[in-house]
């Protein structure tokens, strides 16, 4: 009775490739690498701290000595 699309559904595969973000790209500035490796090891650990603590502070140290300039 209800008419659906004759397409078939993308792969899963497809999705997943395309909803994962160049993280480095996306973000500008002398701390760019920084705020992508953080954000890569909190998406890749369910946003444990634990885990990306490490991370946050080579973010932070490298905000801290962006600001000096």
């Amino acid at each position: 009775m209800f008419g659906g699309s004759s397409a078939p559904a993308a792969p899963v595969e497809q999705e997943q490739a395309a909803s994962q973000t160049n993280y480095s790209a996306q973000n500008a500035g002398p701390c760019s690498a920084d705020v992508g490796n953080f954000r890569k090891c909190m998406d890749e650990n369910q946003g444990s701290l634990t885990v990306c603590g490490w991370y946050l502070d080579q973010l932070k140290a490298c905000q801290q000595a962006a600001g000096q300039y």
